[in-house]
């Protein structure tokens, strides 16, 4: 007899629970919806007051040196170029230069530097939330990759292939 009863306590009739459920939105769907609007209200208000756009910046080149100790190191002269020159334009050296240039006391923006593998080329981006700010410092550090680079690399030219910006 117990062993009946405890089957019955464990089968659970879908039909009767559906149907309770659904009385139950029926009686609470006005405050349901309610909440859900208010919710959805709340996180639009969150989120467009904390919402900052970005732009960035890119510019294609390459590096050409003229620099016979880079030419004739155990190394090829563009596998020395490809592991220092991501390093020099993230330097501390190369943001002041391009701070001094542009008269900033703090550096408003973050610089990305890529290294094509296959190609002896790279890619710089520069990101910030003034689209104008990104083209000038983007310039700026085309402009000064010489004089960052000549303790390093020794003398470099830099060929600009591509420039670009975007939101």
């Amino acid at each position: 007899m117990m062993e009946n009863q405890e089957e019955e306590l464990q089968k659970i009739d879908l039909i009767v629970l559906i149907s309770s459920f659904l009385k139950s939105v029926k009686k609470f769907w006005i405050p349901m919806l309610v909440g859900v609007i208010a919710l959805t209200a709340v996180y639009y208000i969150y989120v467009s007051a904390g919402y900052e756009p970005l732009y960035q910046s890119q510019a294609t080149f390459t590096v050409n040196t003229s620099d016979s100790s880079l030419v004739n190191s155990g190394t090829s002269g563009t596998e020395q170029i490809k592991e220092s020159f991501p390093y020099v334009l993230q330097s501390d050296y190369m943001r002041n230069l391009v701070m001094d240039e542009l008269g900033l006391s703090s550096f408003p923006a973050t610089i990305e530097m890529e290294s094509k593998e296959l190609a002896d080329f790279f890619v710089v981006k520069v990101t910030s939330s003034d689209a104008d700010m990104s083209a000038q410092i983007l310039n700026a550090i085309i402009a000064n990759c010489p004089k960052a680079s000549v303790y390093v690399l020794g003398k470099i030219s830099v060929e600009v292939l591509d420039i670009s910006a975007s939101s």
